[in-house]
């Protein structure tokens, strides 16, 4: 991310494709949610998907984090971590937003218990499941991939 304050760190290869955190820009306050997704998944890497986005709420996306953490987007029953670095992983994530935080995703269910989610791509990968924070200092995404 040229030019920001973030911080940028790769997890796991084939699990965590990104995680970025960085402070809202003066000139992203007042751009809508979506708009404010889609600028920091580009910075990233990752492709924009406009109106795709969902909005989410604080227990289903620590569920779907801590899940990410923990277990294969592809093959959803293979455990990749332990629970317990999964929660602390997602805890120490989304514990540097506050409660107030607004949440999208690119899903349209949990990948691990629906059989019939579907999603909008933001990445080349055959699966992809990305998170986005929104809070009123901060923006963070979260993106989790998969091959199969």
């Amino acid at each position: 991310m040229t030019g920001s304050d973030s911080a940028i760190a790769t997890l796991k290869e084939g699990c965590v494709h990104e995680v970025a955190i960085r402070p809202l820009q003066p000139d992203e306050r007042d751009l809508s949610d979506t708009k404010l997704a889609d600028r920091i998944v580009a910075e990233v890497g990752c492709k924009p998907i406009g109106d795709s986005w969902r909005p989410i709420t604080s227990p289903d996306l620590e569920d779907y984090a801590r899940r990410g953490f923990s277990f294969d987007l592809a093959y959803t029953t293979c455990r990749i971590d332990e629970d317990d670095r999964a929660h602390q992983l997602a805890d120490l994530i989304f514990a540097q937003f506050d409660r107030g935080r607004r949440c999208l995703v690119n899903v349209s269910d949990n990948p691990w218990t629906s059989k019939g989610y579907s999603s909008t791509p933001t990445t080349d990968w055959t699966f992809d499941m990305t998170i986005v924070t929104i809070d009123s200092n901060k923006v963070g995404v979260l993106c989790f991939t998969a091959e199969d």
